[in-house]
Parts: C-alpha cells; structure tokens; sequence
C-alpha cells in the first residue's frame, strides 16, 4: 500500500512540482497518506486523483457508508449535503444578477456587460433533484454568460424530499413557460433559446422538452446541451456496476437521492433493494420501452465488456412494504415523464440538436450514450463527447480550483472549454 503511495506521489507530483513547489509536496503528501487504490478511475488526471486521495480515504465504502459508520444517518447527511452546496460562490466580474420571485419559486438571470447574442441559455442546475441552489452555481453560470455573451437563467426550483416528484420538475416547466412568454423583458430572441443542465439538471431539461411537446406548447427549443444527466436508465447498466465506488456520485448516494426524489425516507432494507435490483418490475415495461432502456441495443463491445444484466425476478415473497415500493417505483418508471430514457421514438423524431456529455468513470455514463444511440436512430443531430478519466460533475466542480494558477488542471480547463464551445454551436447555428 504504502509503496503504490510513494511511487504515485513521485510520479503525480513531478509536473506540479516543476511549475509550483508547494503545490508539488501537497499533492504528493495527499497521496502518500490517503491514497486508496481500488476507488481510483483508470486514466485520472492529477486533479482527480488528489481529490479522491482525499475524499474516498476507506477502501471499499462509498461517502454515505463511511459517514453512516460514524453516526450520521441519512437524514443529517441530507441536512450536511444541502449546507456544502448552500455556499454562496462568487459572480464573475463583468456580470450582473438579477433574481425574479414567482409564487413558488426564483429564477436568476445573469447578464455579462458584454452582452451581443439575443439568445439565452437556461440552465437547470443538478444535485440529486435534493441538493444544491443557484447561488451555489454562481460562479459557474456567470462564466457561461461571460464566455458566450449571453444571457444566462436559471431556475430555483424546489427540491425533494419535502417536495418530490413531480414538483421540482414542473418548477421547470413553468420557469421555462415564462421566460418563452416573457422574452422581451430579457431582451431575448424566443427562437434562440437552449436549455443544459447537470446532473438532474439534464433529466430536467429533457423533461421539460418532452412536457412542452405532450402539453402542445408554442414554444420550441432550439437546442439542447446535457452534461452527463440522469435519464432514469436501469440501475445495472455496465456504468453502473462498473464505476459504483467512484464519489461524488456512488451507487449508494444515488439510491438515496432515488427514494428522496420519489418521496420515500431512507432505510436500510430500501437501499438493499435498489442495489438487488428489486425496487422494479421490468415485466411492467413494454416491448417498445424494453429496447429503448436495452444496453445490448445501444453499447458498443467495448462499453458491455462481458456485461451481464442483475437478475429482476418475480419477488412473490417480498412483504407487504416492500410491494407496494416495487408496485410505487414501478408505476413511475413506466411513465415516459418519468423517465426520459423511454420517451417514444415518435415523440424523439422531433427532438432539437443535442450535444451530450458523460464522463467516463461516472454511474451515468451509459444514460447519456443509450440517449444519444437512441437519437441518432430516430434521425436526429446528436453528438457525444466522452471525458476520459473523467468523473461525475468535473465541470461544474472546475469553479472550486479558481484559486490554482491556470493549467494547473489542464483536463478540467479542457473539459470547460469544450462546453462553452458547444454552447456557442447550439446558439450560432
């Protein structure tokens, strides 16, 4: 152990340690004292190697284990969770906020003093559908708005477990409804809007595409842009199984944000139906919805890598409660507002250009290419970009680094970047 720690804290560590000194010996003393290697992605950069050198110190627990093992429950993890991602971060210089109070909910709009384009992008910011508020994205948002000089809004929409689902969705929708109507008090062009999102934030922009289409709303899309989203694929997918340690986002803490988002509380024998693959009855899905959620159908060999399926029996003998979560989860699951990932290929015939983004030591990587696979197949303008050692939320996390010189960590610059150019494709073109 110790020796794997020496030999990766020299060989991480040359590159800072030629640029910056100080930032060299930390790094290295981070992974002497905390690397763990069997909770490390393949082909991480040095940002991520420290950051899970640090955050995942106990082999083989995900975040939530290891915090339940010293006492905290899922209830003040929650609480904890929503107090980090409270923080108010910082607006970028050359950029304006404005907040407008709906009945239930904020939208925030950010301006940059250079503003050119008349078009907008709304952006639904992830975590969990329970964590997270805008203020929390300011600085990332901001800087949207001041690389594209464009206007950037974001809804605050509320979250679960006090208000499941489909409150925080339909938060979206309706924000979405009044910045189309209400186009020229943001100085916006209604044909040139985009919608992106993170996380939930992705599920959340493709939900609210699909009720604008159902509900017959006037209002189109222009483009959509999602960075690695959550799209309600099965909970063995190869990504699933594969990358399931790997925080921020573990298999265990996306079970917990499942039953929040559901308005279920947390409990043990919950947990261990989601991980046995029991909370879902695949017979309930139709053959249609069967092939549209299939990994055989949309992974190439090289993504199943000998994957096989977690067994859905019957469960005749689970108990009473835990049928009725079965039949709960499952009625949901097959409802396409739900669910986007089954969203009918008539209904994806006119779905607007998509870019997606996933990352590849991620739960959600498989989400993200099944979406696409099944996009390209219906004909529509979808491309997919793959964040190699990569993981869940790299872009959004790039604001917490400002204070490092730039470069410092070049994948996570690149990862940005690349963003902000496929921003600009979906409004220019």
């Amino acid at each position: 152990m110790k020796r794997e720690s020496v030999s990766l804290a020299i060989g991480l560590s040359g590159g800072w340690l030629a640029n910056s000194p100080i930032l060299g010996i930390f790094q290295g003393l981070v992974f002497y004292f905390f690397y763990e290697p069997g909770l490390v992605p393949p082909n991480a950069d040095g940002a991520t190697m420290m950051y899970f050198s640090l955050l995942a110190r106990v082999r083989g627990k995900s975040i939530i284990q290891s915090l339940m093992k010293v006492g905290l429950g899922p209830t003040s993890e929650l609480a904890r969770r929503r107090l980090a991602t409270a923080k108010h971060t910082k607006i970028r210089e050359k950029c304006s906020e404005e907040i407008i109070e709906l009945e239930n909910f904020k939208i925030f709009v950010y301006r940059p003093e250079n503003l050119e384009s008349k078009g907008a992008v709304v952006y639904f910011h992830g975590g969990g559908f329970a964590l997270g508020q805008v203020r929390f994205y300011r600085t990332f948002v901001s800087s949207i708005a001041v690389a594209n000089s464009v206007t950037v809004i974001c809804p605050e929409y509320r979250k679960a477990p006090e208000n499941p689902y489909p409150t925080p969705v339909e938060d979206c929708y309706e924000s979405a409804l009044y910045i189309f109507e209400n186009a020229g008090r943001f100085s916006i062009d209604p044909q040139n809007i985009i919608f992106t999102g993170d996380s939930a934030g992705g599920y959340m922009a493709v939900e609210v595409w699909y009720r604008m289409l159902v509900r017959s709303s006037k209002f189109q899309v222009k483009g959509i842009h999602l960075l690695y989203p959550a799209l309600g694929g099965p909970l063995d997918t190869p990504s699933m199984i594969r990358n399931s340690r790997y925080p921020p986002l573990t298999f265990d803490a996306m079970a917990h944000f499942l039953l929040w988002f559901i308005g279920e509380e947390v409990s043990s024998w919950k947990i261990n139906m989601i991980a046995k693959n029991e909370c879902f009855d695949f017979t309930r899905f139709s053959d249609e919805q069967r092939s549209c959620v299939d990994p055989a159908k949309h992974l190439d060999d090289r993504e199943l890598q000998k994957w096989k399926p977690k067994s859905n029996k019957e469960c005749v003998n689970l108990s009473g409660e835990k049928m009725e979560l079965r039949g709960k989860w499952s009625t949901l699951m097959i409802d396409p507002l739900f669910t986007p990932l089954i969203i009918p290929d008539s209904a994806l015939k006119s779905f607007p250009k998509c870019i997606i983004t996933v990352c590849d030591s991620d739960v959600l990587k498989n989400d993200g290419q099944i979406f696409h696979s099944r996009l390209q197949k219906n004909g529509r303008k979808s491309s997919i970009n793959i964040l190699e050692g990569s993981i869940h939320s790299v872009v959004v996390f790039s604001h917490y680094f400002g204070f490092f010189p730039k470069g410092t960590f070049s994948k996570i610059d690149e990862c940005v970047e690349k963003y902000h150019d496929d921003l600009r494709k979906l409004l220019n073109e």
